[in-house]
Parts: structure tokens; C-alpha cells; sequence
């Protein structure tokens, strides 16, 4: 999970230097065929995201994230629940599916 509300929840506030960041402790694990290790978490900045949204709506410029790359991730996050529930790998195709 983003540090962010914990951060918030710790007094911390945007644009203070420890702001976004996430301690190693609770950084992602990637394991594949070469092993396990830990992979450092980007820095988040909710704030950045809510600015560029609403210049998106109110000037029309690029929206912060387009809603087209979002769908590789949703087939990944559909995938994994597949494979919990039924308790096999389930293996993505090249071409995302529709939603």
C-alpha cells in the first residue's frame, strides 16, 4: 500500500522530504524463475495527481494517467484473484482482455 495516509496519519504533509516515501519494510517482493527481492516503492504524490486531474478537466490538458494504460494492470490484478481462488497460474495473454 501507498505510505501516503500513514505519513498523513504520522503529521507529515506534502513537500516535507519524507513525504511519499515508503520504508523498505513494506516494499513489493518480486519473485520469478531467478528468486525473490525486494523492489523499492516510487515515491507517491497524491497531491501531483489531484493537480494535473483537475487542470485536465478545466484547461483540457493530458490526463495524469491515460485510462487505456490502466487495463494491462486490471487484466493482472483479474488474473491473480483467478489464481487464488482456484488455486492455479493462471497465464496472461499478450493482448489484454476486454473490461
Amino acid at each position: 500500500m501507498d505510505g501516503q495516509e500513514d505519513a498523513l496519519a504520522q503529521g507529515l504533509r506534502p513537500g516535507m522530504p519524507e513525504w511519499g516515501s515508503t520504508p523498505e519494510s513494506r516494499w513489493g517482493l518480486l519473485t520469478d524463475a531467478n528468486g525473490s527481492r525486494a523492489v523499492r516503492a516510487e515515491p507517491g504524490s497524491y497531491e501531483e495527481f489531484y493537480r494535473q486531474l483537475e487542470a485536465a478537466l478545466r484547461q483540457g490538458t493530458p490526463l495524469p494517467v491515460d485510462p487505456a494504460s490502466t487495463l494491462p494492470t486490471l487484466d493482472v490484478i483479474d488474473a491473480a484473484v483467478l489464481s487464488a481462488r482456484e488455486g492455479r497460474v493462471v497465464e496472461l495473454t499478450s493482448q489484454p482482455a476486454d473490461h
